[in-house]
């Protein structure tokens, strides 16, 4: 129960502190927090692919998944 309000005052601190804040500074903490987000969701993926990869195929297989997390962070980038 301790760790639940502890967790909650932190909320409301951070919470407070953000909505006091210029509109711009809200809004590049949106696209860092969108470009975070997508570049996790391309680590993510690699991961997945790589839990894939056959033992026979694992450089090629492993080659593949790290061209395509590369593609995707390029990706992110240029949002």
């Amino acid at each position: 129960m301790k760790y639940a309000l502890s967790a909650m005052l932190v909320c409301v601190c951070f919470a407070g502190g953000s909505a006091n804040a210029k509109p711009e500074a809200r809004a590049s903490w949106r696209v860092a927090d969108a470009l975070n987000a997508c570049l996790i969701n391309c680590a993510s993926e690699s991961n997945s692919c790589k839990r894939l990869c056959s033992a026979t195929y694992n450089g090629p297989c492993t080659n593949a998944c790290d061209n395509q997390a590369q593609f995707c962070q390029q990706n992110c980038q240029r949002r």
